[in-house]
């Protein structure tokens, strides 16, 4: 609370603090020659800004295309996941299948075996 007081009165204080002391006066001789100063600055530091900045945008790029790309192969193993899990799925199934079919296959066999023997018993 107490900051939330003293910050704009700093800010006000501050403000008023540079409102009343004026620029100091200079020549227009001297003024050319601080524009001209800062003229050869920028045209010295301008490529390596714009280098500088270059280098920024290419490495936001190259960020961008390794998480996309990143992306890209998670997403793609969650998709080799899902189809292994659906092959385990069919698999199972199958399994499943099998042995029940194997079962019914020994049932008829005991049941096939015990009528040949009932008719055995029939012919006797």
């Amino acid at each position: 609370m107490l900051k939330k007081c003293i910050t704009p009165i700093a800010i006000t204080m501050v403000m008023v603090a540079c409102s009343n002391n004026p620029p100091p006066q200079i020549s227009d001789n001297e003024a050319l020659a601080r524009l001209e100063a800062l003229d050869r600055l920028d045209a010295k530091e301008y490529p390596k800004f714009r280098q500088r900045e270059e280098e920024k945008y290419q490495s936001a790029k190259q960020r961008r295309l390794d998480d996309l790309e990143a992306e890209r192969i998670h997403y793609q193993n969650q998709a080799i996941k899902y189809q292994n899990s659906r092959q385990q799925t069919r698999d199972m199934i199958d399994d499943l299948g099998k042995i029940q079919m194997n079962r019914a296959k020994a049932i008829n066999k005991a049941y096939e075996n015990r009528s040949k023997k009932q008719d055995i018993y029939i012919i006797r």
